[in-house]
């Protein structure tokens, strides 16, 4: 065990610490995350987050400074979906915030828009309708996996036509 994440647990020991020390890296680590994320998207401007946002830029500039505490659910949601991801909430254990501090850190922040998102990539999603070709994908690039599959898509289909 580092020795900060020993000193944490011992802090945290103190019921009065554990809560606000949660709620102030529960702040940061949303503002930085908003902040993460835009310029994830290219270098998106906080002046272009905030037009997709239908909001000011510099609302965007106060949601994105690390002492913001007054969160809405409406505002998050009108950033997950201008930034093209989905926010959740949950309840979680004192040792998940161990986890969460120890990663905090720009990498672990990301999150790729729908568009980029693996889980919904043509390969991801033919090798999900034809399970056989994963091995393909490994050798080839996902361009020539997706012809591959359209040419078996049209042979099925002139297989169960004729």
């Amino acid at each position: 065990m580092n020795m900060y994440r020993g000193r944490l647990m011992k802090e945290l020991q103190d019921e009065d610490y554990r809560y606000a020390y949660d709620e102030e890296f529960a702040n940061s680590r949303m503002a930085t995350q908003i902040k993460v994320i835009r310029e994830q998207r290219n270098g998106m401007t906080q002046a272009q987050l905030a037009g997709k946002a239908d909001m000011r830029q510099s609302r965007i500039s106060a949601l994105e400074n690390v002492d913001y505490s007054a969160w809405s659910i409406s505002t998050l949601r009108r950033l997950a979906q201008a930034l093209g991801v989905r926010l959740t909430f949950k309840f979680e254990s004192w040792g998940d915030l161990l986890s969460e501090v120890e990663s905090f850190n720009r990498e672990a922040l990301q999150v790729p828009d729908f568009e980029n998102d693996p889980a919904f990539n043509e390969a991801e999603v033919a090798i999900a309708a034809f399970p056989e070709l994963g091995a393909f994908k490994e050798h080839k690039s996902a361009r020539d996996f997706v012809q591959v599959m359209a040419k078996l898509e049209e042979r099925e289909h002139g297989l169960a036509s004729s």
